[in-house]
């Protein structure tokens, strides 16, 4: 049951974020992370979860609050 809600949630997590680009942060200084979300307005940076090897984790920034959807 727990695996088919995780997939379930990684399913609309990856549809919502389709379009937006994906980086790893950790090959990019803190200047280059900044200027890339003000330029593109919204990315999802990729790393690895420092509790469970090799299980990659993903976070979405956002330039400003334009950039987040609203709740249906």
């Amino acid at each position: 049951m727990k695996t088919i809600l995780l997939a379930a949630c990684l399913t609309l997590v990856a549809a919502e974020a389709q379009a937006i680009s994906r980086y790893d942060p950790t090959h990019m200084n803190c200047g280059k992370v900044q200027s890339t979300i003000a330029r593109q307005g919204a990315v999802i940076l990729r790393y690895q979860s420092t509790r469970v090897p090799g299980l990659p984790l993903y976070d979405r920034y956002v330039q400003s609050q334009q950039f987040c959807t609203m709740a249906r």
